[in-house]
């Protein structure tokens, strides 16, 4: 398979799982922060698996807001063991792994604007890494 298509086929995949994010976000306390954070993640990352972006400003500020909510659910998981933990029964968690997928997907985004071969096979490596960490992370929560 071609790089360009496995890097579409990602980010499409992402902007499935940041939709669904989005709509599970509206049950929960602080929506206000979540549900804009994945509604434009899904939007960008669709806009990434139709076509060549050629504008980084939205990732990079989705990015800034996910390094933002990171910290703050960093700072909300006050003891050490809730930081390192991976017990997706736990709202902290979600949040963090969740974000942690949304920066790191709008992170290879940016960096596939740049050109080169080298980093298309960087960016398609790595889309396919978090795609296969966000299955696992997805069926570990729904299976367990």
């Amino acid at each position: 398979m071609e790089v360009n298509t496995v890097v579409k086929l990602g980010n499409l995949f992402m902007s499935f799982l940041f939709a669904y994010s989005a709509s599970v976000q509206l049950n929960d306390t602080d929506w206000y922060f979540w549900f804009p954070f994945y509604s434009s993640a899904s939007l960008i990352s669709l806009i990434h698996g139709t076509e060549k972006a050629r504008y980084p400003l939205w990732s990079i500020l989705n990015l800034c807001f996910g390094l933002l909510l990171l910290i703050k659910v960093i700072i909300e998981a006050a003891p050490m063991t809730a930081i390192l933990s991976l017990d997706m029964n736990e709202r902290v968690v979600r949040e963090k792994c969740g974000s942690f997928l949304v920066i790191s997907t709008m992170g290879l985004q940016i960096q596939s604007m740049l050109n080169g071969k080298e980093r298309e096979r960087f960016n398609a490596i790595g889309i396919c890494c978090i795609v296969l960490l966000s299955i696992g992370l997805c069926s570990k929560y729904f299976l367990a």
